[in-house]
């Protein structure tokens, strides 16, 4: 096992006014915290086209016929309605490992300092019999990926900060050989903006380029009417995702 059998699972929801991070939402209200959003999932996609091995994509049912259409590379769709992310989690590991798949990593948007090396380095731990675990520096999960099933997981605080640590002793529980990996920080609230634009400001990709280009306008008096402008013709007002989807992916965040 290695990279190139290595599959990777981009967990996500179509951005709208009323999906972003609270803490976001109160900074910079919906319609720009929508479009922040919309340049994280960019980021996200970014790192799921540029995977060698095979990728995934899981988003609630409503949101499948926008998930098919993210990425010009090929990529399988797996629509879930779970009640939460980790029935979701579940239930789509269990969907590939029926399909086959054995060495799997899963991500969520919000990690644009997320690279190919890095995740090259989680899938050299899975091949080496490790369930990998790659904390956000606020104690939440960047990135997980194991070749064994998940543990029972309905009891994980998957919306908190304690998240990393529960899940990766649940893993060792199960008999698990855990490695936690170098932590990664988040961007989920406008104060991890400047810390986001000076990590990001010689990266090449077109995506983390853009990120950081709206982070600085937003950053300037000046150019953040003119942002809010064209975040409000750009967002959906209201998510076409129905009243059953999953929190984690439909309801505004914490």
């Amino acid at each position: 096992m290695d990279a190139k059998t290595t599959a990777l699972v981009l967990l996500c929801h179509q951005p709208t006014r009323n999906t972003a991070p609270r803490s976001m939402v109160a900074s910079l209200g919906p319609a720009l915290a929508c479009m922040v959003e919309s340049r994280l999932l960019d980021c996200a996609l970014e790192d799921l086209a540029a995977w060698e091995g095979p990728r995934v994509v899981s988003t609630a049912s409503p949101d499948a016929e926008w998930a098919a259409g993210l990425t010009p590379q090929p990529v399988k769709l797996i629509p879930d309605d779970s009640p939460d992310f980790g029935d979701r989690l579940i239930r789509v590991d269990k969907a590939l490992r029926a399909a086959g798949a054995i060495s799997i990593i899963y991500f969520r948007p919000g990690i644009p300092m997320l690279d190919q090396q890095y995740l090259f380095g989680a899938a050299t731990a899975l091949a080496q019999g490790a369930t990998v675990i790659a904390h956000t520096l606020d104690g939440g999960v960047a990135l997980m990926g194991s070749t064994r099933p998940w543990p029972s997981a309905d009891f994980l605080p998957w919306e908190r900060n304690s998240l990393g640590t529960r899940l990766a002793l649940a893993c060792r529980r199960a008999g698990h050989r855990v490695e936690v990996l170098v932590p990664l920080p988040a961007v989920s609230k406008h104060a991890d903006f400047q810390h986001c634009r000076w990590r990001l400001e010689h990266d090449s990709r077109l995506a983390r380029k853009r990120l950081a280009e709206l982070l600085g306008a937003i950053a300037r008096p000046m150019d953040r009417s003119e942002v809010l402008a064209v975040a409000s013709r750009q967002c959906p007002e209201v998510a076409t995702t129905s009243p059953g989807t999953p929190p984690s992916s439909a309801a505004r965040r914490e």
